[in-house]
């Protein structure tokens, strides 16, 4: 064990995971340590460098007498990036926080999100730890972020971040989805320039999200700054921590007032949508093999909504379409059709069909916020889980990076035809990021499971309930009948051996806690 104040704390942007840690709480106690050697097994194929901790450290501490779990991401290794073992490990103190019940969760992100060398483990890694929060959350348990480092707080890290119940930043702090590197490979410089530290930081800077009102409140880059509004926030959120309807409305109002600022559309397509009007769509003969009928549909070329019947029952449906492109507008309509379900259709399963090519590249997303829109969107559909709202997904054409994390991977089960396709980021967004040639990141696109798109995959990690050939009004009903609110993906991983260590690890915590007793 630690004590917090036996030697003054360094300034939190400089200092060592566990550092930040032994001066947020007294008693820091790690669970598993460095001496549990995590090595990731894919950097180690890759022949790159491995962490015995991966990238994360996590414990537990006290605070005024109350116990706090908490976890504190290492930007400096591998950009703090999530990968198997890294999320496994956030994953099981989230589960411990659930048996333990803590005064409160929190995480310190300093990431880049998706760790790219083992994307597909990582970005399911997300998707649970996404749910995960909100589960600690449901049960009562406050979650803050604290985000001070270097790497700041992006891609599927933003939206766990505003899954929180609030966020604290330190004013060099930066918190978005797409960083300006990702943006300037998609759309060039000219969009985002990665050497304008100006233009970033009134893009994603802490001031900016501060003003915005994401971010709850800015202290300094020091340590002890940082610990001093941890007592103050616990005791606020103590007895709200949990995500209810009127949480959902009021953000869902605010979200709305801000595209209305920006002179952006909240208003949902009320174009009837038909067999003729789908005709050349694959969404028509998804429809047309589920033998739906009775339509009830609106929509434009990306999103269709409504109700419709299918062997004998109503069901509320969300359709993307044409690889749809989740940007702050669309999360918000989403978000708006789920809402809708919940207060109105109650008694209605809830069917998600998913075609998108993942979220919006663009400055103006990152400025408004568009990890806040689609963290928006997958805590209403936690909620719609909340209210015993059955959430069935398919994906039936194309899914990408953090748009189906915020849709699909939210679902009770996700299911995917075979010639869907299921991945992180485009070759040359990759080789940007990681330093690879284009060619080698092709090459492992063919044939590494860690970098290799396609649904059987994700299907061996847990990822995905099924594979369908093709979509039924029998499969359907099957998959509603086995629904379960439980998150099963990292035990699924290990049966079907895809992913061999997440459940492993997420266990090991557990154990390692025991141990400390």
């Amino acid at each position: 064990m630690i004590s917090a104040a036996s030697s003054p704390t360094p300034n939190f942007v400089y200092a060592t995971p566990r550092e930040r840690l032994s001066g947020l709480v007294d008693q820091f106690c790690e669970l598993l340590p460095p001496s549990a050697h995590q090595y990731s097994h894919q950097l180690q194929a890759l022949g790159l460098p491995v962490a015995a901790d991966d990238g994360v450290v996590i414990g537990s501490g006290y605070l005024n007498g109350q116990l706090i779990y908490l976890a504190a991401q290492d930007g400096r290794f591998m950009g703090g990036s999530v990968g198997e073992i890294h999320g496994a490990k956030m994953l099981g103190l989230c589960r411990l926080a659930l048996q333990e019940r803590p005064a409160a969760l929190v995480l310190l992100g300093d990431s880049g999100g998706v760790r790219l060398q083992e994307a597909n483990a990582g970005l399911l890694a997300i998707a649970e730890l996404l749910r995960a929060v909100l589960e600690v959350r449901a049960a009562g348990i406050p979650v803050l972020m604290l985000i001070g480092g270097q790497r700041g707080c992006f891609g599927g890290m933003g939206l766990v971040a505003h899954c929180a119940n609030a966020i604290v930043m330190s004013p060099n702090a930066r918190l978005g989805m797409s960083g300006p590197e990702v943006i300037a490979s998609a759309c060039g410089r000219a969009e985002y320039d990665p050497a304008d530290q100006a233009q970033i930081m009134a893009t994603t800077g802490a001031q900016h999200r501060l003003e915005q009102g994401d971010v709850l409140q800015l202290v300094s880059g020091q340590i002890e700054d940082f610990r001093a509004v941890l007592p103050e926030f616990i005791q606020r959120y103590s007895s709200g921590a949990a995500l209810t309807l009127i949480t959902c409305l009021d953000e869902h109002q605010l979200l709305r007032q801000r595209l209305q600022s920006a002179l952006l559309s909240e208003q949902l397509a009320a174009t009837p949508v038909t067999a003729h009007t789908l005709q050349d769509d694959p969404l028509l003969q998804v429809l047309l093999n589920f033998k739906a009928y009775d339509w009830q549909l609106r929509g434009d070329a990306q999103l269709v909504h409504g109700e419709l019947s299918i062997a004998a029952k109503r069901w509320t449906l969300i359709a993307l379409r044409q690889h749809a492109v989740i940007g702050v507008e669309l999360a918000w309509q989403m978000a708006n059709l789920v809402l809708a379900a919940i207060q109105r259709q109650p008694h209605h399963p809830l069917l998600l069909l998913i075609d998108t090519a993942g979220q919006r590249l663009r400055r103006q997303e990152e400025m408004l916020g568009l990890p806040r829109f689609m963290a928006h969107l997958a805590k209403c559909l936690q909620l719609a889980r909340l209210a015993d709202i059955p959430l069935l997904a398919l994906i039936y054409d194309q899914a990408l990076s953090g748009a189906i994390v915020a849709t699909g991977m939210m679902a009770d089960q996700c299911y995917a035809l075979e010639a869907a396709q299921i991945h992180v980021m485009a070759a040359p967004a990759v080789a940007s990021i990681t330093g690879m040639s284009v060619d080698r990141v092709r090459t492992l696109n063919g044939h590494d499971p860690g970098f290799a798109p396609g649904v059987t995959h994700y299907w061996a990690m847990g990822g995905i309930d099924a594979i369908w050939s093709q979509p039924t009004a029998e499969l359907l009903l099957q998959a509603l009948l086995r629904r379960s609110n439980a998150d099963c993906r990292t035990w699924l991983g290990l049966q079907r051996g895809g992913r061999s260590l997440a459940q492993h690890i997420a266990d090991a915590v557990l154990s390692s806690a025991k141990r400390n007793e």
